[in-house]
């Protein structure tokens, strides 16, 4: 008797024990892989540039270069500096990565899925499309 009562407690334990892994393993979260490193993710040569479009939230500017001047593409008689520009662009020339984030599931996490901030850089060769998050509260980085 007493051995009947100790295969049916040992029985009971194993199947609690098998419910509690199953469900452990169905709710246990991805967890993206995160690597540390200082990579060059992308470069740009500002010269070939031809089109640049800057949208943040709700506002946009739009900027297209015409015989090597840079000009608004709204409002071809607006005045844009030319070394602004250059400026501003340089940032594109080497783009690095302070870390990339591999087997992502959640953009929304990383605010990528409804960027903060687009820019679209387009050359004769194609189109490259930043879209920039909010700041991460660990580091205040993007």
């Amino acid at each position: 008797m007493k051995r009947k009562r100790n295969m049916i407690i040992l029985a009971a334990v194993l199947i609690v024990l098998c419910g509690v892994i199953g469900i452990e393993k169905a709710v246990t979260r991805h967890i993206d892989s995160i690597n540390t490193t200082d990579e060059i993710i992308l470069t740009i040569e500002t010269e070939s540039l031809t089109n640049v479009t800057w949208t943040y939230e709700e506002e946009s500017l739009a900027f297209e270069k015409t015989d090597g001047t840079w000009c608004d593409s709204e409002d071809a008689d607006f005045p844009v500096n030319q070394e602004t520009m250059a400026e501003f662009l340089a940032h594109f020339e080497e783009v690095h990565a302070c870390f990339i984030i591999d087997d992502v599931e959640d953009y929304s996490q990383y605010g990528l899925d409804a960027p903060q901030c687009t820019i679209t850089l387009s050359a004769d060769s194609g189109e490259t499309v930043v879209s920039l998050g909010g700041y991460s509260t660990m580091d205040e980085q993007r």
